[in-house]
């Protein structure tokens, strides 16, 4: 494939995220240069052990999703995830998450086995609010969700979830944080409360 002389190539990184950590990278770019469109691209880097070189392992050009497809994919996800909470059991909610999975808190991150422990002492009350969501990739897609109880205030957190087709029959959480930690502590000072749940964050 040959390009006039006077393309410039621009490559901006949009996302990145680990899949296995110091082993797997996955990360998305825009490609900009071949002609007037732009474009997104998905590749995966790997490589066999800490120390040794990083290498392409694949990429391809991400599907095209409308938002619907997004909202569907996070209303079955928290769906399941709310009778996954309610039944108690420890193995079904780990299965919700990758093992690199990290949530960063207002007063701490939890890594997989502390968010599954954090999870499984929500109260039955506690409510799961989707407000957003957006394809990244069709196999990234981040969403906003408001937790909190009954009659209580919210807390709002960014969510990320991921699903490599070729080997995983369901999508997964990756990452979450925690949005509004300025309002969360700013409460805290006005009320001597817990702020409905704020033991847990």
């Amino acid at each position: 494939m040959e390009f006039p002389s006077s393309s410039q190539l621009d490559i901006e990184l949009i996302y990145s995220k680990w899949i296995n950590y110091n082993v797997d990278i996955d990360y998305i770019v825009i490609i900009r240069g071949f002609g007037d469109e732009e474009f997104k691209a998905e590749f995966t880097l790997t490589r066999d052990n800490i120390g040794s070189f990083w290498r392409l392992s694949s990429g391809k050009t991400p599907e095209i999703c409308d938002q619907l497809s997004s909202e569907q994919v996070v209303n079955s996800f928290v769906k399941l995830m709310k009778g996954v909470i309610l039944g108690r059991n420890e193995q079904l909610i780990g299965d919700l998450f990758l093992d690199s999975f990290v949530f960063y808190g207002c007063k701490t991150n939890y890594q997989k086995a502390e968010a599954i422990q954090l999870l499984l002492s929500l109260p039955a009350t506690m409510r799961f609010t989707i407000s957003s969501s957006q394809l990244i990739s069709d196999s990234q897609i981040t969403f906003t969700v408001k937790i909190g109880e009954i009659g209580s205030n919210e807390i709002i957190s960014e969510v990320h979830l991921y699903r490599d087709s070729m080997i995983m029959s369901h999508w997964k959480l990756s990452s979450g944080a925690v949005k509004n930690c300025g309002q969360v502590s700013e409460k805290r000072s006005v009320e001597d409360s817990d702020y409905g749940f704020g033991p847990y964050f």
